[in-house]
């Protein structure tokens, strides 16, 4: 052993926290790491060119070069979702998505939902989602592994309420505003 070195084996008070607090930072980036892994196999299974669905949805709307790739991913699932339908979508979601015992209706309300998506509203406070109660766009939400976190009522341009709701992703707790005229609660 090198006689310059010398391991006390009593740490000196408070760098067992210090340590642990450390230890929990390394663990929750490898889990982060680990879930991205995961999450880019899930995503992308169903879709053959998930880059090149981005690239060709960047190239329709080039006066929007500020566009986010949550944004894009979102509208490749909502057309991802309308392609299949809900009983196939299901058969290929992580987390069988949407949950068979939905009602007619509620379906209904989420093909809308990602109609709507698919034509890039709610995702900017100028184009909102129009004509949807918020359990349609929860439930739309839902089958995108996004959960709604808060509300906040605004004013939209013409005068009209403007809902701004703060959805999360479900597993990697990434998320982002979405603008919505509200018609009811159902």
């Amino acid at each position: 052993m090198d006689p310059d070195f010398s391991y006390d084996p009593e740490p000196e008070p408070g760098t067992d926290d210090l340590l642990k607090a450390f230890d929990a930072v390394r663990l929750r980036e490898r889990l982060h790491g680990a879930l991205d892994r995961v999450l880019d196999q899930v995503f992308v299974a169903g879709c053959d060119d998930l880059d090149g669905e981005i690239a060709a949805l960047k190239a329709e709307r080039p006066e929007h070069p500020m566009v986010t790739a949550t944004n894009e991913f979102l509208i490749v699932r909502a057309r991802r979702y309308l392609e299949l339908g809900p009983r196939a979508y299901r058969l290929a979601d992580a987390w069988t998505m949407p949950p068979a015992d939905w009602t007619p209706r509620m379906l209904a309300g989420v093909q809308e939902g990602m109609l709507q998506i698919t034509r890039r509203r709610g995702l900017r406070r100028e184009r909102p989602f129009e004509g949807l109660s918020l359990g349609d766009l929860t439930r739309t939400f839902a089958v995108l592994h996004y959960h709604v976190d808060r509300q906040r009522m605004t004013q939209a341009p013409d005068g009209r309420t403007l809902q701004r709701l703060s959805v999360l992703h479900a597993t990697t707790g990434n998320g982002g505003s979405i603008w919505a005229l509200i018609t009811g609660q159902a």
